[in-house]
């Protein structure tokens, strides 16, 4: 489980550079990216992926192949976004899919509403603690999420409003040959966040969050005897630093609390430290650096839930117009409610060329271990990808 997050927190480098960085984007031309087709008001970006890995220790080779196409408006004013991607094993077996819509609708000059809505198939972590002992192979995990979002400033300060609800069903597992139902893990989570940050046109800006939400669970009761279904609680404050496209960052400190609705188990909290930056000292480098602390209730039978705290750096260096190296490196603590503690640590690297606007191709390297207590979950894996990517 532990290095499923880091996994999911380098993934987001991409995107949070994105996010924390919008003026980069839009002052520096990329003269790789795909020019799309043209269809009216929209814009489409089709492309095929085909991935080639193996591993030594954990996984086996495999063959992916990942067609994709990313739908843009061109609208004047609105702005959406729609997204098709699957990946099918070179069997043909489907082995995950994501529909992502995003719309954002501008509401006079200072408001924004931003919708969205996904559906996901993704397969297990193998050695996720939730899952039962001794499994054939990782089942499949089917999430499904909408949430809406309104931004605003109202005199000095910004305003941000987000809700959300995430639906998450998982298959069954196969123990021997035997399907394992999982159904008792299925659940709905209902959130929302308030965030107030101080808008004064310098450098660093404070802000405040406060938020929570509720679990529910398909199965009221749990084979532990205990209710499932609970309450959450986050606060946090923190700053925002913004001198794009050199340097943007937001760092938070807060406490996160859980409340179950069973009367037998305590209320439980812990303190959360968040770090995130992308640092470009010069246009062709581009260093980030993310930090995360994560609430798992009940991510595993024995272990009980857990908190873990992960760190994470991404490097990216263009040395020329057509070749990218990259970088990464992440850590990751997880202390499960029975005091088993896990850690786990990967290192990577890799190359990206670009020929032309149609066609792309990666080579990386990650070694990846994770240290536990329980020698059916201690290891290490290495594994070497070679990605080609073709943009009709």
């Amino acid at each position: 489980m532990a290095m499923a997050r880091i996994t999911a927190l380098v993934l987001g480098f991409t995107i949070g550079s994105a996010a924390l960085a919008p003026a980069m984007a839009q002052d520096v031309l990329d003269p790789n990216a795909p020019i799309g087709i043209e269809a009216g008001r929209f814009t489409l970006f089709p492309a095929v992926e085909n991935t080639l890995s193996t591993g030594f220790g954990g996984t086996g080779p495999s063959v992916t192949v990942s067609p994709e196409l990313l739908i843009q408006s061109n609208w004047v004013r609105h702005a959406a976004e729609l997204l098709f991607d699957v990946d099918l094993s070179v069997e043909g077996a489907l082995e995950a899919v994501l529909v992502d819509l995003g719309v954002t609708l501008d509401i006079g000059e200072l408001w924004t509403v931003s919708l969205g809505a996904s559906h996901q198939i993704t397969v297990d972590d193998t050695r996720d603690p939730a899952l039962p002992p001794g499994i054939d192979a990782a089942p499949g995990v089917r999430t499904t999420a909408a949430d809406a979002a309104l931004d605003g400033v109202v005199g000095n300060y910004v305003l941000r409003l987000d809700a959300a609800v995430v639906r998450t069903v998982h298959d069954d597992a196969l123990v021997g040959g035997v399907p394992v139902d999982q159904s008792e893990r299925d659940n709905t989570v209902f959130g929302a966040t308030l965030r107030v940050e101080r808008d004064v046109g310098a450098l660093l800006s404070p802000f405040v969050e406060a938020g929570g939400g509720r679990r529910l669970y398909d199965v009221a009761v749990g084979s532990d005897g205990f209710l499932q279904a609970g309450n959450y609680a986050d606060l946090r404050a923190g700053l925002t630093y913004d001198s794009a496209p050199v340097l943007t960052a937001e760092a938070a400190i807060g406490v996160h609390f859980e409340m179950p609705d069973d009367p037998a188990l305590a209320n439980e909290g812990a303190l959360s430290a968040d770090f995130n930056a992308v640092w470009s000292p010069r246009e062709i480098l581009v260093l980030t650096l993310a930090t995360e602390t994560a609430f798992a209730p009940n991510a595993g039978a024995a272990m009980g839930s857990s908190v873990s705290r992960t760190v994470a750096f991404d490097a990216d260096w263009a040395v020329r117009e057509t070749v990218t190296l990259t970088g990464e490196a992440s850590w990751g603590r997880e202390r499960f409610a029975d005091g088993t503690i896990e850690t786990a640590t990967a290192l990577g690297a890799g190359v990206v060329w670009s020929p032309s606007r149609r066609t792309q191709f990666a080579l990386a390297f990650q070694q990846s271990w994770l240290a536990s207590p329980d020698p059916l979950r201690d290891g290490s894996d290495t594994k070497i990808t070679l990605t080609s990517r073709v943009t009709p």
